[in-house]
């Protein structure tokens, strides 16, 4: 897939709010790095917890960086990146199928 056909079947929007940076790894590997837009409790949003997906050979791994980490972890975001991006990418292979 050429990086114009990656980004556009990753997720966009429900927080995903920041434009897919797409790096190509010399092992064969591509990182597609986004953040998140979080809203706290009172529903304002509160900052953006930076994130990557490393895509390999029809298998996946959300990664969370960045300073605030651990609010991400502390809000469950991390399960809810990789549901959301399993989605988009099984939906992905589903049509091409």
């Amino acid at each position: 897939m050429t990086d114009e056909q990656i980004i556009d079947v990753l997720p966009h929007g429900s927080g995903i709010d920041d434009a897919w940076t797409i790096w190509r790894q010399k092992n064969g590997k591509v990182r597609c790095y986004c953040s998140y837009h979080g809203m706290d409790e009172n529903g304002y949003y509160d900052g953006w917890q930076d994130f990557y997906i490393v895509l390999a050979d029809h298998a996946y791994d959300v990664h969370l960086c960045g300073y605030r980490v651990h609010r991400g972890w502390a809000y469950g975001l991390l399960d809810y990146l990789s549901e959301v991006v399993g989605c988009a990418l099984e939906e992905a292979s589903y049509e091409r199928a």
